[in-house]
């Protein structure tokens, strides 16, 4: 896996009115709703860097690490891993955490 990593920073996060007013003209099959998770656009401040990964997870690395492979959608180990909860990708994180450091990672279970 390559990660890179994301510096502190601070940028916005979500689309203003306006924004999601374009992409009503842009897609006018597309209600409104759709766009309700995207509001209210706000500022947000990474205040520690953090490592990413460069590509989707693969099927193939989450069993490597994982043991199992949850996908429904199989047929190479090259697709990406989906129908991952965000606990089983939290305890994905802190597996290959483990295995890069030796030590138990402190990433949190709980949603932020």
């Amino acid at each position: 896996m390559t990660l890179v990593r994301i510096e502190p920073g601070s940028f916005l996060m979500g689309s203003s009115k306006d924004q999601i007013d374009c992409l009503m003209r842009e897609f006018p099959d597309v209600k409104r709703e759709c766009f309700n998770d995207e509001q209210p656009q706000h500022p947000v401040k990474l205040t520690r860097p953090f490592y990413l990964g460069n590509h989707p997870v693969t099927q193939g690395q989450y069993q490597a690490v994982m043991g199992d492979n949850p996908s429904h959608f199989k047929g190479s180990d090259d697709l990406p891993v989906e129908s991952v909860s965000w606990f089983d990708a939290v305890a994905f994180c802190n597996r290959l955490s483990e295995r890069a450091n030796g030590r138990r990672s402190t990433a949190s279970m709980a949603p932020r």
